[in-house]
């Protein structure tokens, strides 16, 4: 029998029902936590709209502590809509996906895990539908610093592209990282933001024109899919730009000592200047190990926040924790 909870939050507008999960992969805790404390405030401060909560929606790994639940090893986020026939991961996917399919949006919360720190950013699904546009506004809406638009093929199998293929105005919102001794990035205000922005299913089909995409906030960025840069060599990671750094065309981006004791440096391609969005979390490297992924932000000014506040001081230096 699952361990699933699903819990059910009366908001402000009973008409409108949105699925909130967070937990997905079971070592993004950060995430699971801020949505608690979100869930403890709105049952004082009802939310904008009604909720259908899953926290975490991946129980067996969020036990274990590990990205995804030993019982076969799959990635949750890969496995939707799931098969109620298949594997526990994708008998788990199906039935989070039964849940999904009655709301009229979605928004799936994820944060840095073990092995990945992330600048905190919304993705949505690029395209030209309704639902697509939808989830653009509220991305915007959020306040989040990354607005990224994604047409991988890496969304096959995730909430994200299940539910916006189904017609659910969907954003994946990722709070980014912490460390034990600081505070939980913050969620609630994004969070609302997107409840309140996010429409009615039945409304994206109605004959009105659409409304206006919201502009940019002045300290937000809306990006491509990132390009991950790899390890050239095994060994251990001397420097390492951080999240949300802005790089030039051409500059080092991160440095490998190889076991054989050559430096080797890692660049920026470009041609235009890139946004490191993810890096990975440990010193210690493969060949061909993805270490940082870094999106291009053509004719983009170098946001505030990265130069002021996210510059040297956040980089891994050889010898020194950051």
């Amino acid at each position: 029998m699952s361990e699933l909870t699903v819990e059910e939050l009366p908001g402000e507008d009973p008409s409108r029902m949105v699925w909130v999960q967070a937990g997905a992969h079971g070592d993004e805790v950060d995430g699971v936590l801020a949505l608690e404390l979100f869930m403890t405030a709105a049952r004082a401060t009802p939310p904008p709209v009604t909720l259908r909560v899953a926290r975490p929606a991946n129980p067996t790994a969020h036990r274990e502590g590990a990205r995804c639940a030993s019982t076969d090893g799959l990635d949750l986020n890969r496995c939707f809509p799931g098969d109620p026939t298949g594997s526990p991961t994708h008998r788990l996917g199906a039935e989070l996906w039964s849940a999904v399919r009655t709301c009229d949006a979605v928004v799936d919360i994820h944060s840095s895990s073990l092995t990945l720190i992330g600048y905190p950013h919304v993705i949505v699904q690029a395209g030209d539908e309704p639902q697509h546009a939808a989830a653009r506004a509220a991305a915007r809406a959020s306040g989040v610093p990354i607005v990224w638009r994604s047409t991988g093929a890496w969304l096959k199998g995730s909430l994200l592209h299940t539910a916006t293929s189904a017609g659910l105005p969907t954003c994946l919102l990722d709070i980014g990282a912490s460390r034990p001794w600081e505070p939980l990035p913050p969620l609630a205000p994004a969070l609302r933001r997107v409840l309140r922005t996010l429409p009615l299913q039945t409304s994206l089909s109605s004959s009105s024109p659409p409304s206006p995409l919201p502009p940019l906030a002045a300290d937000q960025l809306e990006i491509p899919d990132p390009q991950w840069l790899t390890a050239p060599v095994a060994g251990a990671q001397l420097t390492c730009r951080a999240p949300g750094e802005v790089v030039e065309a051409g500059a080092e981006v991160f440095v490998v000592r190889g076991t054989d004791g050559r430096h080797a440096a890692v660049t920026w391609p470009g041609p235009d200047r890139g946004l490191v969005v993810t890096v990975r979390a440990g010193r210690a490297v493969s060949a061909d190990t993805p270490v940082a992924s870094v999106a291009m932000v053509a004719g983009a000014a170098t946001p505030g926040w990265t130069a002021a506040q996210r510059g040297a001081a956040g980089r891994q230096t050889d010898g020194q924790q950051d």
